[in-house]
């Protein structure tokens, strides 16, 4: 993943997953996520507006939550936060 902004919309009860998130935030913009990560011993449900700066992790697994879809944005970490909220916002 070497993109500044990676948009990601999941369908009701959709699964992905992602390659190595190394330095990447995932933002979720609308709807709700879980998302497990491997190495990570812990589930991460998140909504609307929070996010997860992701570890380097080998398989980042996310899927849509409550029956609805989500729309999330991966960004990287060295992003700055204006230019990260301009790219959500187009």
């Amino acid at each position: 993943m070497n993109t500044a902004h990676t948009p990601i919309d999941l369908q009701p009860g959709q699964v992905i997953t992602l390659p190595n998130g190394r330095d990447h935030w995932l933002l979720v913009l609308q709807g709700r996520i879980w998302l497990t990560q491997s190495g990570d011993a812990d589930d991460h449900f998140l909504q609307a507006g929070q996010r997860l700066l992701l570890g380097n992790h080998a398989f980042v697994v996310v899927q849509a939550e409550d029956g609805r879809p989500a729309h999330c944005s991966l960004q990287h970490a060295w992003q700055p936060a204006a230019a990260a909220a301009a790219a959500t916002a187009a």
